[in-house]
């Protein structure tokens, strides 16, 4: 059993081996990660399903080859957590290459001795404006 000191680096990893296997494309790997009533809520603020969001990984729809992450905050709260990042992500989309600058922020349950994602919302990122007022 882990100690309370590293569940944090547990979700990391967790969410890093995750990270490798959306990079991989590889939808089985993919689905391992997320509970079968996840959902993605986009940086649009569409909802998409884990059927729809394997399906286009599966179908070649949706593939990344970069995903880099700074800024990671995880807070854990007895059998939930939540794991947020600044995250930047590319790749194609319909044959359409994106590149993204989001906030992700993952929402876990515990079960039994891991932890399974059960939503993540991706919110953009403007660049700063260094001529706006911080207030």
């Amino acid at each position: 059993m882990t100690t309370n000191t590293e569940e944090p680096d547990r979700l990391r990893a967790q969410e890093l081996a995750w990270t490798k296997a959306i990079l991989a494309n590889d939808a089985d790997a993919v689905g391992r990660y997320v509970s079968d009533d996840w959902i993605l809520i986009s940086a649009e603020g569409t909802i998409v399903d884990r059927a729809a969001f394997l399906g286009a990984i599966r179908s070649g729809v949706l593939t990344h080859d970069r995903m880099e992450f700074k800024d990671w905050r995880v807070r854990i709260y007895e059998h939930t957590a939540l794991v947020t990042a600044d995250a930047v992500s590319g790749g194609t989309y319909h044959g359409e290459p994106f590149t993204t600058h989001e906030r992700s922020t993952s929402v876990y349950v515990r079960r039994g001795e891991g932890w399974t994602c059960v939503l993540t919302q991706l919110s953009p990122l403007r660049e700063a404006d260094t001529s706006a007022s911080p207030v």
